[in-house]
Formats: structure tokens, sequence, C-alpha cells
């Protein structure tokens, strides 16, 4: 009888044991699931604040490009930087928004070609750039 007291104050004491263990393990995943929620929220709104910071940046070096004051390629590397942004935060229609860009991109290049302030080259970039986007997007549509 005294022996079975005994072992059954052990299983006691340890399943008494066990319930704080899981309790401060239960704790400790919710304080990392806090953890990573809040971690998360950050990387959002660090992503939100570098997409603000893309469109600014493309907006700048369009009214640059299209007063023929930047070459094309600065042109497209801001509308690559929106694009990327957009794609992260999961924006509708970025691929499309970034077509449209770029479409723009080249217009103004053609433009500021007969205007003599521009090159062939950016012409050509912007054609470029364009097309790159457009064949990838269709072979990424052939490959599903």
């Amino acid at each position: 009888m005294a022996r079975q007291l005994i072992t059954c104050s052990l299983f006691a004491a340890a399943l008494l044991l066990a319930s704080a263990s899981i309790a401060d393990d239960a704790d400790a995943t919710l304080s990392q699931g806090t953890d990573r929620a809040a971690a998360i929220k950050q990387n959002q709104n660090t992503w939100e604040m570098r997409r603000a910071a893309a469109v600014q940046e493309y907006d700048a070096r369009m009214a640059e490009f299209q007063a023929g004051q930047l070459p094309a390629n600065v042109a497209i590397q801001a509308n690559t930087h929106l694009l990327q942004a957009s794609l992260v935060l999961g924006i509708p229609n970025a691929a499309v928004d970034y077509d449209r860009r770029a479409s723009r991109i080249e217009s103004i290049a053609k433009k500021n070609l007969e205007l003599r302030t521009g090159t062939n080259q950016d012409v050509a970039q912007a054609e470029s750039a364009r097309l790159n986007a457009l064949l990838k997007a269709y072979l990424e549509r052939a490959a599903d």
C-alpha cells in the first residue's frame, strides 16, 4: 500500500511537471506565433513602403525620360522595380500594369527619337524589355 502510494505520488508529481512543461511550451509557441505574426506584419509594411518608393521612383524617372533627360534603361529599371514590389505584395494585374508601363516607355522612346532627344538604342531597349516580358508571360502560360 505504501509502495502504491509512493508510485501514485511520483506519477502525480510527474504529471504536474509535465503539465507545467506543456503550459510553458504552449506559452512559448504562442509567443513565437505572436512574434511570427509581428514579423510577417513588419515584412508586409516594409514591402508596402518599398512599393510606394518604387512608384515614386517610376514617376520621377518617367518624367525625366519623357523630357529626354534620361536613357530608356533607367525608366525600364524603375518599371522592373515597381513590378517586383507589386508581385511580392500580390497586387492584382501587376503584370498587366507592367506591360502597360513598358508600352508607354516604348512609345516615349520612339517619340524622343523623332524629336532627336532620344536614341535608336533607347527604342531598341524599350522594345526588347516589353517583348521579353510578353515572351516570358507566353512561355509561362504554355507551361501551365
